[in-house]
Formats: C-alpha cells, sequence, structure tokens
C-alpha cells in the first residue's frame, strides 16, 4: 500500500510526479492522506501579521488564508507536515 500525500498550493504537474516517482499517491482529501505537503510560493501577506506591505512584496492573500486553513486542520487531524 503506497503513502498519499496532500499537496497544498502551487499544485502542478511536477509536485505530483516527485511523489508519485517515489511511490507515493496523490489525494484531493486531507483526510485520507499520511502527509501535507506545502508547496511554497509567493511572500506571506504582511497584513496578516499586522504590518504594512512593501512596495516590492508580492503576495496572495486569499492564497495565504487558504493555507492557514488547511494548516489548522492538518494540526487538528494530526497529519504531518
Amino acid at each position: 500500500m503506497s503513502k498519499k500525500v496532500y499537496i497544498v498550493g502551487g499544485f502542478d504537474a511536477e509536485y505530483a510526479r516527485m511523489f508519485r516517482n517515489n511511490g507515493w499517491e496523490v489525494t484531493s482529501n486531507i483526510e485520507d492522506c499520511d502527509l501535507v505537503q506545502f508547496t511554497g510560493g509567493e511572500d506571506v501577506s504582511p497584513e496578516l501579521y499586522y504590518e504594512a506591505r512593501h512596495p516590492t512584496t508580492y503576495s496572495k492573500v486569499e492564497r495565504d488564508r487558504h493555507e492557514m486553513e488547511v494548516f489548522k486542520n492538518a494540526i487538528t487531524l494530526n497529519k504531518p507536515m
């Protein structure tokens, strides 16, 4: 039985291929996974930690809020990240 990974943010075929090439199954259900993988990306939105945005900051607050919810859910479900 293969282990299952739930990939969060920035999903493209490269992440899935990397895991599949190493014996993992990619799942779209966090409850079924053995690991939650955050892919990273833009800067974390400064407003989420009460700071002003720098002119060169590039972030997506919607993505950050979504990933915060996934993080909290993974903690609740005791999923490794």
